[in-house]
């Protein structure tokens, strides 16, 4: 048992900080696990509340596996549904010791409403989601894998995880923003210039300046 639990203990580690340094770029593919694991879940329970046997409780259990990952990797929206309700359920149902149905109820309505505004404003709330929920997340396994408490050591470790994380992410994000307002800059500066450095736009307007002398000049000279 304890193999298995370090083993479990170290791959949720590393989902957690890949999570939380690279969520946003793997969004599809963690949307697909959870899927996988969600749908196994409801299957499993689905066959064992009306079949009642273990044979086809599992294979119930595969089949709602492979139809919800599946849903989850083909349909994007959902994928990102299906990830942030998991991600802020997990994250709200840790903050109860002793989890009961009503907690988690509104844990589920948490993160139903979160993965709902993840669907409007994909960056900024899958960022944060997966930043914050990785952070904290890998801080906890380490606690419990070295078997000390942290208490509020653990929280303050977390967030400031949580932080370096959501600043790699959005790092990439915001350097592609600039670009494309640097872009859209240089396109409104003139094209073509003379030869002494100076704009055709300059140029044109020396033109008419010496237009207008010229007839001036003409209209003085018609006087005398």
């Amino acid at each position: 048992m304890e193999k298995y639990t370090t083993g479990i203990m170290l791959a949720g580690l590393i989902f957690a900080l890949l999570n939380c340094f690279m969520g946003y770029k793997l969004r599809k593919v963690w949307g697909s696990i959870l899927g996988l694991v969600i749908g196994a879940a409801a299957g499993g329970i689905a066959g064992y509340y009306f079949l009642h046997e273990a044979k086809y409780v599992v294979i119930a259990g595969l089949a709602g596996a492979v139809v919800l990952g599946a849903l989850a990797w083909v349909f994007y929206k959902l994928g990102i549904f299906v990830l942030c309700a998991g991600l802020v359920y997990a994250l709200a149902n840790s903050f109860f010791s002793a989890p009961t149905d009503t907690g988690r109820i509104i844990c589920i309505a948490i993160g139903i409403f979160a993965a709902t505004m993840a669907i409007g404003y994909e960056e900024y709330v899958i960022i944060g989601i997966t930043g914050i929920c990785g952070g904290l997340g890998a801080i906890r396994i380490l606690f419990s894998m070295t078997g000390k408490d942290g208490g509020a050591g653990t929280w303050l470790l977390g967030l400031i995880l949580a932080f370096l994380g959501i600043a790699v992410q959005a790092a990439p994000l915001l350097r592609n923003r600039e670009k494309k307002q640097g872009s859209k800059g240089s396109s409104r500066e003139p094209l073509s210039t003379g030869r002494n450095g100076s704009s055709a736009f300059h140029a044109a307007g020396q033109e008419k300046k010496t237009r207008k002398k010229t007839v001036y000049k003409t209209t003085e000279k018609s006087r005398n």
